[in-house]
């Protein structure tokens, strides 16, 4: 089963993780830069900055990769979530609009689906690839939203 590292590493001149999701205390769209973030500097707010970018840690700095791996030298930033229908899910968001190539991406794609995870590319432009497990049952809903999204999906064995 996949066990996340015990590694704790900082963001250095990292913030990514600034522009990729939706914060609704604060009124930030996703996909969209903060406007409290200095691009490399970091958060105008850090002391107060809010609950759900104060917990979030993504998977770069608990060890998963190499220091060469991290989010914003490669375009993508890893996340593990847990989705209703989906289960425990890996988020693989792809800030260049384009598929990353990055080793550590690939490795870690390939570790969720040999432990039969979802796996979601979120895109910047939008056009998000879900990998599901031929396991997961596609309830209406997750089929619903899956339409409307207009992502692709790639049932694997």
């Amino acid at each position: 089963m996949y066990r996340q590292p015990a590694i704790d590493r900082s963001c250095g001149s990292c913030s990514l993780c600034c522009s990729v999701y939706e914060i609704h205390s604060i009124s930030k769209p996703e996909w969209v830069w903060c406007e409290q973030c200095e691009q490399g500097g970091g958060c105008r707010i850090y002391a107060t900055r809010p609950r759900v970018c104060r917990v979030f840690v993504c998977l770069w700095r608990t060890g998963s990769g190499e220091a060469a791996d991290r989010p914003d030298l490669i375009g993508s930033m890893m996340d593990m979530r847990r989705l209703n229908d989906l289960g425990r899910t890996l988020l693989v968001n792809e800030s260049h609009g384009i598929y990353s190539h990055s080793a550590a991406v690939r490795e870690r794609m390939a570790a969720c689906m040999k432990e039969r995870m979802s796996i979601w590319v979120r895109r910047r432009d939008r056009r998000d690839i879900l990998y599901i497990p031929s396991s997961i049952d596609m309830t209406d809903s997750l089929a619903r939203e899956i339409v409307a999204s207009e992502m692709r999906v790639v049932i694997y064995q």
